[in-house]
């Protein structure tokens, strides 16, 4: 749904949702669900506006952009389209080669240049692989760049009195440790 479709049909439950506070006869009840729905919706959205205002905005030729959009431009210009079986056995079989990449990283005793370009090189593949599935599924950049922002905001928040290595050796918060 792009965002104008998404803007058309909120307008549509406002206005069902002032139809249903009417009651279409002036009587003033408002069916609670629908009337809590659309106000849901509404904060959800205004929500997201705000969020979206505060983020700086990218230019076009910003290296990440540029990945967000590489499958959907590749796929175009083709006139072809991404579909899920090609999109999600493309990027399992990425991640495969960039699992591979590393663990022959991992076990050589040097890091040899043509080992840590292999590893880069599978990365960027299973990055654009991955941008392509979500592209398949229609989220936008705008919405992956305010996300990422917020990930990379909540990574640099973490610290040693908040989080910790678990057993496993994956990082959790101190107290789930503790319980």
């Amino acid at each position: 749904m792009t965002p104008d479709e998404r803007e058309t049909l909120l307008d549509m439950l406002v206005d069902t949702k002032a139809e249903a506070v009417d009651g279409g006869d002036g009587s003033n009840e408002c069916d609670d669900i629908i009337c809590n729905y659309v106000d849901d919706l509404l904060a959800k959205r205004d929500a997201e506006i705000e969020l979206l205002q505060k983020m700086p905005q990218l230019p076009a030729d910003d290296l990440l952009t540029q990945v967000l959009t590489s499958s959907v431009d590749l796929v175009s210009r083709f006139n072809g389209t991404l579909t899920e079986r090609g999109s999600f056995g493309k990027f399992n079989e990425e991640c495969d080669e960039l699992k591979r990449a590393i663990y022959d990283l991992t076990a050589s005793p040097q890091a040899h240049p043509q080992l840590l370009e292999h590893v880069a090189e599978e990365l960027a593949d299973v990055l654009i692989t991955a941008a392509g599935m979500v592209s398949y599924a229609n989220v936008p950049v705008s919405v992956i760049l305010t996300v990422l922002q917020r990930k990379l905001a909540a990574n640099r928040a973490k610290s040693d009195e908040t989080h910790c290595w678990d057993e496993a050796r994956k990082m959790v918060v101190k107290r789930e440790v503790q319980e």
